[in-house]
C-alpha cells in the first residue's frame, strides 16, 4: 500500500431489533484509521435478503473485491439470498 492510499471495508449491518442495528452501526463506523476506512452502506431490521446480497455484490470494484461484508445480528439469510451468494461464491458463516 502507497502512503495515502485508504482501502475503504464496506460494510451491510442487519439485524434483530433497530437498537442493536443503530449500535453496530456506530461502533463500526467509529473504526476508521489513516488505512482504513469502514463504511457503512446499508443498514436494517430483518433478514439478509437478496437485494443485500445484489447491493454487496454491486458495491465491489473488481471480481476479486473482498472488501464487502454483510454482517447479521441475531438474523440469518432467506432461501434466496443463500442461493445467490452460493452462485458468486461467497462464504456465509453464521455465529450465533
Amino acid at each position: 500500500m502507497q502512503a495515502g492510499d485508504v482501502q475503504t471495508i464496506n460494510l451491510i449491518i442487519k439485524g434483530d431489533v433497530q437498537g442493536s442495528v443503530e449500535t453496530l452501526v456506530k461502533t463500526v463506523g467509529g473504526q476508521n484509521t489513516d488505512e482504513v476506512k469502514v463504511r457503512v452502506i446499508h443498514s436494517g431490521v430483518g433478514a439478509i435478503n437478496e437485494s443485500d446480497v445484489q447491493l454487496a455484490m454491486a458495491t465491489m470494484t473488481k471480481p476479486t473485491d473482498n472488501r464487502v461484508s454483510i454482517i447479521g445480528f441475531h438474523v440469518v439469510p432467506d432461501d434466496n439470498s443463500r442461493h445467490l451468494a452460493s452462485r458468486i461464491t461467497w462464504r456465509l458463516s453464521f455465529t450465533a
